[in-house]
């Protein structure tokens, strides 16, 4: 839904996500580990602490063939309680995942037919 806070490796960044709509928005400040502009850029959460549970999330972009980009998104998750959520993440983490990415699909692409 919403990410806030200054793109710089070692700071922290306000992110509120929605996994499912009819739960209440989750609020994480997770820590930025790359940020390569207009290439890469990544942060690290945890729960407590890192052994306990922590995800690493990945946004890259990649430069196709001709005039076209590619955005992958990834996540790798660890800790003792990664079984325990394993379900959860691979459901409802990705159904966000998914949403996102057509959001940002359908805002790129209308912002290419103005250019």
């Amino acid at each position: 839904r919403r990410v806030g806070g200054d793109l710089v490796v070692g700071r922290k960044l306000e992110v509120v996500l929605r996994q499912d709509p009819n739960q209440p928005a989750m609020r994480i400040k997770p820590e930025v580990t790359v940020h390569r502009p207009e290439r890469s850029f990544a942060w690290r959460g945890n729960l407590l602490h890192g052994s306990i549970f922590q995800g690493e999330h990945r946004f890259e972009v990649e430069e196709g063939d001709g005039d076209t980009t590619r955005f992958v998104q990834s996540e790798e998750f660890d800790g003792f309680l990664l079984p325990v959520l394993w379900r959860m993440l691979d459901t409802k983490t990705r159904l966000a995942f998914d949403t996102m990415n057509r959001a940002l699909k359908a805002e790129a692409e209308k912002r290419a037919t103005k250019t």
